[in-house]
């Protein structure tokens, strides 16, 4: 049995508070002067710095190859976190706030000496972290479309720049697919904007329903929307607009207001520009459009 589970509350697996009895016996000259380490968790809002900047700190007095933080909006964990042979859970919050649980990577175990330590240390963690994930939270809503809450047209220039220079470094590959809605217009005039609203929510929900957790999906304003797809095969494209494509057709609200959708997508091909890529994408959209049957699909 780990020696830190001894430490841990029975009931939630979480460290005790330093009142502890046996934490507050041990010799107060273990624990290591930490005042200069307030101010360099301070130095950054970015999670993944202050995380190891504090795994930095840490491994000077204990053994630690990293740690992970996981709350409801994210979940970070330092660079060499794997390494770990033993892992332990602690509740970080501030006040009767619960922040999130910290995972401690160590490569060995973790005896009340560390334990001391580490609690002592982490009181230093809670604000830099909270200020972090604020900041995420608020560098995330700026990416977000506020009405169908996929990624808008900022997220999707950073997106597809990241795709690229990803798959030039890694010789891995994508497909971007680009879709509009036809006759939107005449829906949003006939049946109000609120309807027209609920037409893009629809569209936005068939989107997520379509794709898989390694895509991403945006809105780029209006009716236009764009997906990111993470593969190396280029039918998987035509596999996700099929499937839009379906749901389209059997979406009540979609038949009832005559909304349709067109969808164009290409395969990124070494060497390509983002800007290039797009263009072709683009254009088997335009010619999807041109066509009798405005579902028809167009590969580049």
């Amino acid at each position: 049995m780990d020696n830190f589970q001894r430490y841990l509350k029975p009931d939630t697996g979480f460290l005790d508070p330093i009142k502890s009895k046996i934490f507050a016996g041990l010799n107060e000259e273990l624990i290591p002067d930490i005042s200069h380490l307030s101010e360099l968790l301070h130095a950054s809002l970015d999670l993944s710095r202050v995380l190891q900047t504090f795994t930095t700190e840490a491994a000077s007095f204990v053994q630690l190859s990293g740690i992970r933080f996981q709350c409801e909006s994210t979940c970070v964990e330092t660079e060499h976190f794997a390494e770990g042979i033993f892992e332990h859970i602690t509740e970080l919050s501030i006040g009767h706030q619960t922040l999130g649980y910290l995972t401690y990577a160590a490569y060995r175990e973790i005896g009340p000496k560390e334990a001391k330590i580490l609690h002592h240390m982490q009181t230093k963690l809670a604000q830099p972290v909270s200020n972090a994930v604020q900041f995420n939270l608020l560098q995330q809503q700026a990416l977000k479309d506020y009405l169908t809450k996929l990624g808008n047209r900022a997220s999707f220039d950073e997106q597809i720049e990241l795709a690229v220079e990803r798959c030039e470094r890694n010789g891995s590959e994508f497909s971007l697919v680009l879709l509009d809605l036809d006759n939107f217009k005449f829906a949003n005039d006939t049946f109000g904007h609120a309807e027209g609203d609920k037409v893009l929510q629809e569209f936005a929900r068939i989107i997520k329903q379509s794709v898989r957790r390694t895509d991403i999906a945006f809105r780029f304003g209006g009716d236009e929307f764009a997906i990111i797809l993470d593969t190396e095969n280029p039918a998987i494209a035509e596999q996700i607009s099929s499937r839009v494509e379906k749901m389209v057709e059997q979406s009540l609200l979609m038949r009832n207001t005559r909304v349709s959708s067109s969808i164009g997508y290409a395969h990124w091909e070494p060497g390509e520009s983002s800007l290039h890529l797009f263009s072709r994408a683009d254009q088997a959209l335009y010619q999807a459009k041109l066509s009798h049957h405005s579902k028809q699909l167009k590969r580049a």
